[in-house]
């Protein structure tokens, strides 16, 4: 179960960073896919990091 929630949530997390950068193109694409990151990385973090340590 605990591999299927973290699959789950990495797939969400790879189309959720290739959703926020499809569109955008420039240097605000870049600054975009940087703050996008930073905003996802946080809310992942703390789950992502749980899963890991409990496998």
């Amino acid at each position: 179960m605990e591999g299927a929630t973290w699959t789950f949530s990495y797939t969400y997390l790879l189309l959720f960073i290739v959703w926020t950068t499809v569109g955008n193109d420039g240097a605000s694409s870049q600054q975009h896919l940087f703050l996008t990151r930073r905003r996802v990385a946080s809310v992942f973090e703390g789950p992502l990091l749980g899963c890991v340590l409990s496998l």
